[in-house]
């Protein structure tokens, strides 16, 4: 995977590899990538049925394990510029040793696999099957050769887009078993839209260790403005489409009430940022943007699961 090589150390404690094995997963995103399928999930559904079938459940597991196999591989692929600014990383990979994580991306990736498999003759929609694999191949092509589509500069955001939420969520809506009206394809796109702000805002605090190893990333091809001006640009975008497509699937009002907050509150949130960096050096506007990129979580959880509850609402007007 072009990492450097690490082996594990006979000093490194089950818990601490317990640990480690978490760091790598990124789960302090988890909030934001429950709300993708949950999303996705009540927006195709139109009964309760659907929602808590075998399907439905063997799609989120097999997304959260194709999410964490990815991660782990960006974790090893990115150890040597992880120990400039994001050492926590490298000290896992380190602390686990490359073969170790190796042997866990395999077995996720074989799980997905079977889970794809029972989701797609359990439904009878083969194009899940195709779906399937090339999430799992754009996935892994994110942060290995020959693509490497980290370093597609503008593209990289829509790989992002593309894994994290787009295919997933329409092999969801599929999975489910109906037809459900193009509305709801139109509100998940609106959500993958807003939500790339996620990827778009976390990837500034990169900018410097991305140019010294000549990674081309979204950030770097659009310049730290850009890419913040981006960010607030597809969130307002991207939840004017959700709403306008929730409401014409007659989700109650207090939730469309209840997501503007969620949007105009993270919408708050990137102004500052751009706020801030706007105008300076960019030594000094980096220091802004790490500072912020602090507290994306919390916001990409208070826009993910505002989408949840108002694809809640379009699921109970049924």
């Amino acid at each position: 995977m072009n990492a450097a090589p690490s082996v594990s150390s006979p000093l490194v404690t089950t818990g601490q590899k317990f640990r480690y094995a978490l760091r790598i997963r990124r789960l302090e995103f988890l909030p934001v990538h429950l709300s993708v399928i949950l999303t996705a999930a009540f927006l195709g559904a139109t009964s309760a049925d659907q929602l808590l079938s075998g399907k439905t459940l063997a799609v989120v597991v097999a997304f959260l394990l194709g999410l964490h196999a990815g991660n782990m591989a960006n974790c090893v692929a990115d150890r040597e510029l992880d120990l400039i600014y994001k050492g926590r990383l490298a000290e896992a990979v380190d602390g686990l040793g490359k073969r170790n994580i190796v042997i866990q991306i395999v077995t996720h990736i074989v799980l997905v696999l079977v889970l794809g498999a029972y989701v797609t003759v359990s439904s009878g929609h083969w194009e899940i099957a195709v779906l399937g694999l090339v999430w799992i191949v754009v996935g892994f092509e994110y942060s290995l050769p020959p693509l490497r589509l980290k370093g597609a500069g503008v593209f990289q955001s829509v790989t992002l887009a593309s894994t994290i939420a787009l295919l997933p969520g329409i092999m969801m809506i599929r999975a489910i078993g109906t037809v459900p009206e193009w509305a709801a394809f139109v509100a998940f796109l609106g959500y993958t839209a807003a939500m790339t702000m996620v990827n778009l805002i976390n990837q500034t605090e990169d900018i410097p260790e991305d140019a010294k190893f000549g990674i081309m990333t979204s950030a770097r091809a659009l310049g730290l403005t850009g890419t913040v001006t981006t960010a607030l640009v597809l969130v307002a975008i991207g939840a004017t489409t959700f709403l306008a497509a929730a409401v014409s699937l007659g989700a109650y009002w207090w939730a469309v009430g209840l997501y503007t907050v969620a949007a105009l509150f993270t919408l708050r949130f990137i102004s500052g940022i751009l706020r801030g960096v706007r105008g300076k050096s960019l030594d000094d506007a980096i220091l802004i943007a790490r500072k912020n990129t602090r507290r994306l979580p919390l916001y990409g959880a208070v826009m993910g699961w505002g989408s949840v509850v108002l694809a809640v609402a379009v699921f109970a007007a049924r």
